[in-house]
């Protein structure tokens, strides 16, 4: 299957889950469909700015549960431009754990979440 046949079908299989997870199998085809291995550097940096890509739109899908409870915190936006300057070899990944460590002590560690803000929570965990 390629790339976009396994992101159709994992799509159906997400929609079509009781508790909206995909199975440990298709999340494997959708990895090898990104190109995570190959032995080729350029096939792994191919599959690496797609796993940023697929990473970034997953979390603009939920990215108004961040916003309604954090108004005004751009810290998952931060996060999303950090991977993206990483994949585009724009900036180290030494500096990006940085960000990601300082992100994650100010999102998760350094915050008190109410059980109605449990779901922002997790969105600053995938950004």
């Amino acid at each position: 299957m390629n790339l976009e046949d396994v992101l159709l079908a994992s799509k159906h299989e997400v929609s079509h889950s009781v508790d909206g997870r995909l199975s440990l199998s298709t999340r494997k085809k959708v990895l090898v469909a990104l190109g995570t291995s190959g032995g080729s550097p350029d096939l792994e940096q191919t599959g690496f700015r797609r796993r940023v890509l697929l990473d970034a739109l997953c979390v603009r899908h939920v990215m108004r549960v961040w916003s309604e409870h954090f108004p005004g915190h751009d810290g998952p936006e931060v996060m999303l431009s950090t991977a993206f300057s990483v994949a585009n070899e724009a900036m180290s990944l030494d500096r990006a754990q940085r960000l990601r460590d300082s992100f994650y002590v100010d999102a998760i560690d350094g915050r008190d979440y109410s059980v109605d803000q449990a779901p922002a929570m997790f969105v600053a965990h995938a950004g």
